[in-house]
């Protein structure tokens, strides 16, 4: 784990942004993340309860002390556990999601997300989350910064879903898709931006193990 007490460099006003290369144009994933320490006479649980409604085994799913990175092409069974939504189950599209955030007053996203990365007027990149039922969402309003993790095929939760692909940060009411920011780049923008190697979670191949679900031609 990372020792917060030792990071000595401030954070910069404007939130950062890296740079990805998508079928010949740069667009950036907007990075919405924070970094807390726990007072030391408060602890958290290392597991997540579960219900009887997903049939877990065992009863409780720890914390993810892994995570990978996934390729833009194919699609990945996912779940999480929001405080709204508690566990729901989902499939990050292999089309990436491209929201335009303007400058003026025409909002064309169901959420404003001016608030959290500043006013821009531009694309930005995004993977995209549909609920694994034909109705319901796989987010809601207080679901913000659940962590998603893999889910194995053909099963709802596999004892190795404990591996992180992103964080959820928004979602459309309309159209019911879920949006979230890759994992990877969240770990390589938080040592970059505090100068210090994150240590847990580890990142770990995709091919170790796991098998991404492609769509039938």
């Amino acid at each position: 784990m990372m020792d917060f007490s030792s990071v000595d460099k401030e954070r910069d006003k404007d939130m950062p942004c890296l740079q990805t290369l998508i079928d010949g144009r740069t667009l950036s994933f907007g990075l919405n993340w924070a970094l807390v320490k726990l007072a030391e006479n408060r602890g958290i649980g290392m597991s997540t309860r579960t219900t009887s409604e997903h049939d877990l085994t065992p009863t409780t799913v720890g914390v993810p002390y892994k995570y990978t990175r996934i390729e833009p092409n194919k699609t990945y069974p996912v779940l999480k556990k929001g405080r709204t939504t508690n566990w729901t189950e989902g499939t990050i599209s292999r089309i990436g999601s491209l929201l335009n955030i303007r400058k003026d007053d025409v909002n064309v996203m169901p959420v404003d997300l001016r608030g959290r990365f500043g006013e821009t007027n531009g694309v930005m990149l995004a993977y995209g989350i549909f609920n694994g039922k034909k109705s319901g969402y796989f987010m809601e309003s207080g679901d913000s910064g659940s962590c998603v993790m893999l889910a194995e095929s053909g099963t709802k939760f596999a004892d190795d879903n404990e591996i992180a692909v992103g964080l959820l940060f928004a979602s459309n009411e309309w159209t019911r898709v879920s949006y979230m920011i890759p994992m990877d780049l969240v770990i390589q923008d938080i040592e970059d931006v505090t100068g210090h190697t994150v240590i847990v979670p580890k990142f770990v191949e995709y091919a170790d193990g796991f098998s991404a679900v492609t769509p039938d031609k």
